[in-house]
């Protein structure tokens, strides 16, 4: 498994709105875009801050509306209370080729200010925008600005494309009476996953922004 570099994951990925190499962000902002190795993801518009009001509870089944209490940008900036839970929501959208895994890192900046970015790893042709979970650990409050960069995402490739390769090596090498006619990315495919994100219609495909979460059906009773 290999990582995708700047002018690959532009190339292969999709992105909206994409920033383009050498990408030079105004003066004192957080920088976003491609990077030698990954792509600096920049922060919506839309934040739910997590809040005990009510008594609700924080369910992964059942989510409640609630338990969050939305907060809008003032002066371009988000406040996070301390030891505080919020979900926001990326500024591009995604669209996730079927050979790659993209994890997610927090950057260093925001790192020194006690900020955990969490999330799961984007799956195989996931497409939307991410949610994400931000975590203020600290015991002061943190201001996070929407449009800057938030995180880093790296695109892992699998073995597949490598694989595909080396087997149209060795298909020529046996010669077969003749050069052998092999569609590499087609071949890669082949040997790549064989359930998709997209092939199984996870929860999460096609999010247009900050998502809570799934709602479980209703468990069956004796019948």
């Amino acid at each position: 498994m290999g990582v995708l570099a700047d002018w690959s994951i532009l190339a292969e990925v999709a992105i909206e709105p994409k920033l383009p190499l050498g990408h030079k962000c105004p003066a004192g902002a957080i920088s976003s875009g491609p990077s030698a190795y990954g792509y600096d993801a920049r922060l919506g518009e839309t934040f739910k801050v997590a809040t005990p009001v009510y008594g609700a509870v924080l369910s992964p089944k059942r989510p409640d509306p609630r338990a969050w209490a939305e907060v809008a940008p003032a002066n371009g900036v988000v406040v996070l209370p301390p030891h505080s839970f919020c979900l926001a929501e990326t500024l591009e959208w995604f669209s996730i080729p079927r050979d790659v895994l993209v994890l997610c890192i927090c950057k260093s900046t925001y790192c020194r200010c006690g900020l955990i970015v969490n999330m799961s790893p984007l799956e195989p042709e996931w497409r939307g925008k991410v949610t994400l979970e931000l975590h203020n650990a600290t015991p002061n409050a943190i201001e996070v600005y929407p449009g800057e960069g938030i995180c880093q995402f790296i695109f892992l490739r699998s073995d597949g494309r490598r694989a595909a390769v080396e087997y149209a090596v060795e298909a020529n090498a046996q010669g077969y009476g003749g050069p052998v006619r092999i569609d590499i990315a087609q071949k890669a495919r082949e040997m790549g996953c064989r359930v998709s994100d997209a092939d199984k219609v996870g929860r999460y495909q096609d999010q247009t922004g900050l998502t809570l979460g799934f709602v479980a059906p209703p468990e069956k009773g004796p019948s």
